[in-house]
């Protein structure tokens, strides 16, 4: 029985570490995207001025 509960103890920790891994992923992926975001508000943020300028 202690072996069981040690082979599920191992992969329940698998399983989090993977999760965190996809977390970590993702939290990648949104950080990019809010990058990219933040790049074309100020671009269009600097169009908006240049037009009203004119």
């Amino acid at each position: 029985a202690a072996e069981a509960a040690r082979a599920a103890a191992d992969s329940a920790a698998r399983s989090a570490a993977s999760a965190q891994s996809t977390a970590d992923r993702a939290l990648s992926a949104a950080n990019a995207s809010q990058t990219c975001c933040d790049a074309n508000r100020d671009r269009l943020e600097r169009m908006f001025q240049k037009s009203m300028s004119k």
